[in-house]
């Protein structure tokens, strides 16, 4: 939450960030270099300090950058930004669904989701889709709030819990 505050007061975009946490995911030999304490601390400043320059970060996202650095904690990039970008689409009225499908959807497949979530939950909506073949067909949607299950899986085990007669 302070990083956010920290960045918005500098005028800096959090996409600054997003650029770093997908080079790291992209590199994960420089992220395992940066993250390992037995690299002596100049050399991993130095290795910092070259990613940053080659990249042009601004001063407030090199701070926070050499701090993750120095704390080992680059690693948390990604799902640091997430959260940031959920509490930020939160304020804007938007909410943010993880979409799991059985296999990739087309772009009718996803406007049909989301015509259906968005008339269902009544709000506007982010949705972040992921593939999950043992879904069977259908999708399942989540969110902190909210869980929809409208995938076949779902239906097999809500049938199959009811072969237990009721006494």
């Amino acid at each position: 939450h302070g990083i956010g505050k920290v960045l918005h007061k500098a005028g800096e975009p959090l996409a600054t960030l997003a650029l770093f946490a997908r080079s790291f995911r992209e590199h994960p030999a420089a992220l395992a270099l940066l993250q390992n304490p037995a690299v002596p601390l100049d050399q991993r400043d130095r290795t910092l300090q070259e990613v940053l320059d080659r990249a042009g970060a601004p001063p407030a996202t090199r701070a926070v950058l050499e701090g993750l650095c120095r704390t080992f904690t680059l690693g948390v990039l990604p799902d640091l930004l997430a959260l940031l970008e959920i509490q930020a689409l939160r304020r804007k009225g938007v909410l943010p669904l993880a979409v799991e499908v059985a296999e990739g959807p087309s772009e009718a497949d996803r406007g049909a989701i989301e015509r259906y979530l968005r008339g269902l939950l009544r709000q506007e909506l982010k949705l972040e889709f992921s593939v999950r073949p043992t879904l069977l067909g259908g999708f399942v949607a989540r969110s902190e709030s909210y869980f929809v299950d409208a995938s076949l899986e779902g239906r097999v085990r809500a049938i199959t819990s009811l072969e237990e007669p009721c006494p």
